[in-house]
């Protein structure tokens, strides 16, 4: 289950025009990371770590940037 607001080690799913969607190794919840917003060298079906959030639509985004903090820590 993804944890919104946390850092979530997710499965790099698919890659299109627009950015990856990454996933849970057995979910099929897919969380969006823009190219912008990945920091690091990104492939296909690898795992990595993410900040994951909702957008102002309240779609799933995700990043690899480091949060100041995360839900519950403050």
């Amino acid at each position: 289950m993804i944890r919104i607001g946390e850092i979530n080690n997710l499965f790099v799913n698919r890659e299109t025009d627009s950015g990856y969607y990454l996933r849970e190794p057995n979910d099929f919840v897919e969380v969006f990371l823009p190219p912008s917003m990945a920091h690091t060298e990104i492939k296909l079906e690898q795992m990595i770590d993410v900040f994951v959030y909702l957008d102002n639509k309240d779609h799933l985004i995700a990043t690899t940037a480091t949060p100041h903090a995360v839900v519950g820590e403050y």
